[in-house]
């Protein structure tokens, strides 16, 4: 039997071409980066806001591709400043109960002024 590939893109998250929310293979859904834009396409004021807005996007894409949080099996952050690091952990201790995913967090260049990123690997469900 042949695997397919499925794309996803979830209704609650803005579709930024040239790049799928999700693709789905088998039982694993390979989410994108996602962050923490407002619904005014804006870099909310407070990192706090910035990551909480990066998770609900993540939920949510995960939700369209069969999958959820407790599903997650792989996980990376990226901060635009490592100093992020003790507060983006708070606030992933609350979102990602234990047992948590596998995590890698590093320090890069975001643009257009965006602290925080967040992509994932999860399983789900068999189609």
């Amino acid at each position: 039997m042949t695997q397919v590939r499925k794309y996803i893109n979830s209704e609650h998250v803005p579709t930024v071409p040239p790049l799928s929310h999700a693709v789905c293979f088998g039982e694993l859904a390979f989410v994108s980066g996602q962050v923490g834009i407002d619904h005014n396409n804006q870099v909310p004021e407070h990192f706090s806001e910035e990551v909480e807005n990066a998770f609900t996007a993540l939920e949510h894409v995960l939700a369209a591709a069969g999958s959820s949080l407790d599903q997650l099996v792989k996980v990376n952050c990226y901060l635009s400043n490592i100093a992020y690091r003790d507060e983006l952990n708070e606030l992933y201790m609350q979102r990602f109960p234990e047992p948590r995913p596998a995590r890698t967090t590093v320090e890069v260049g975001l643009a257009h002024g965006l602290r925080f990123e967040i992509d994932a690997i999860a399983t789900r469900g068999p189609e």
